[in-house]
């Protein structure tokens, strides 16, 4: 779920900064495929994220619906193989763990991120 989290935070972002919107939403992905563990051997997944963002943002802005079809498969293909995709260690889950945060304490690092994500996306 840590890679789909990536995913709806990268077109949130995206949508969010519209200056140089495929700079950002590249940076958004690989970005946070580092932060939740990803590693060499899943480098293929920031070309895919990355195409998925632009092809949104390219759709966003000529009003078609391809980019939210696109989104949707990436969507359902992440979760098919959330349980699949090797992620190494989350270099971020100390602080994660360190936050002195009562709320979060019992919600793991991979359901925050989930969390941050669908906000992300959800805020344009």
């Amino acid at each position: 779920m840590s890679v789909l989290a990536v995913l709806l935070a990268a077109v949130g972002v995206t949508d969010l900064i519209r200056r140089r919107p495929i700079v950002s939403g590249l940076v958004v992905v690989v970005a946070g495929l580092l932060l939740v563990g990803a590693g060499w051997h899943t480098l293929w997944l920031a070309p895919l994220l990355g195409v998925v963002v632009v092809v949104w943002t390219i759709a966003a802005d000529n009003g078609t619906s391809t980019g939210f079809a696109l989104l949707a498969a990436a969507t359902l293909v992440l979760i098919v193989l959330s349980g699949e995709l090797p992620l190494g260690d989350v270099p971020i889950q100390g602080w994660y763990d360190d936050l002195e945060i009562p709320a979060l304490a019992t919600v793991p690092f991979t359901r925050a991120a989930l969390g941050l994500g669908v906000v992300l996306f959800l805020t344009n």
